[in-house]
C-alpha cells in the first residue's frame, strides 16, 4: 500500500503520533500507524493527486467523533479505492487504499464471504 501511497506524490510524514490519532479518529486500529508513516498533503492537493494519478472521487463522507472528515474516494469502475481523513485546518491523510471497490447500494443479493 505504501508504494501506491507514496505513487501519488503526497508528501509523506513520519509523525506516526499525528497519524496514529487520525486513525484513532476514522475507527481504525492505532497499531497500524505506528508501523508505517502516513501520506498527508492540503486537501486539494490530496484529491487532486487521486483523481489524476488513480481517477477517483469522492463518493462518500462522514464526520468522524473526533471532528474530522472522513472520505472515501473511488474509482467509477470500483478498480481502486482510497479513504482520507482531513483535519479542520485543511491537512488530509490518506489512511487505507486498495482495489476492487464494491457498492453495496448498487449490487442487491451481492455478499463477500471471509
Amino acid at each position: 500500500m505504501m508504494a501506491r501511497i507514496r505513487s501519488v506524490g503526497i508528501r509523506a510524514t513520519s509523525a506516526a503520533g499525528l497519524a496514529a490519532a487520525l486513525l484513532v479518529g476514522a475507527g481504525a486500529v492505532p497499531a497500524l500507524a505506528e508501523e508505517r508513516p502516513a501520506a498527508c498533503g492540503p486537501h486539494p492537493e490530496v484529491i487532486k493527486a487521486l483523481g489524476d494519478k488513480f481517477h477517483e472521487k469522492q463518493s462518500a463522507t462522514a464526520l468522524t467523533s473526533a471532528g474530522t472528515l472522513l472520505e472515501v474516494l473511488t474509482a467509477d469502475d470500483g478498480s481502486t479505492w482510497t479513504i482520507i481523513v482531513s483535519r479542520p485546518d485543511g491537512l488530509s491523510c490518506v489512511v487505507a487504499a486498495g482495489q476492487n471497490w464494491q457498492d453495496k447500494l448498487n449490487q442487491a443479493g451481492t455478499s463477500i464471504s471471509f
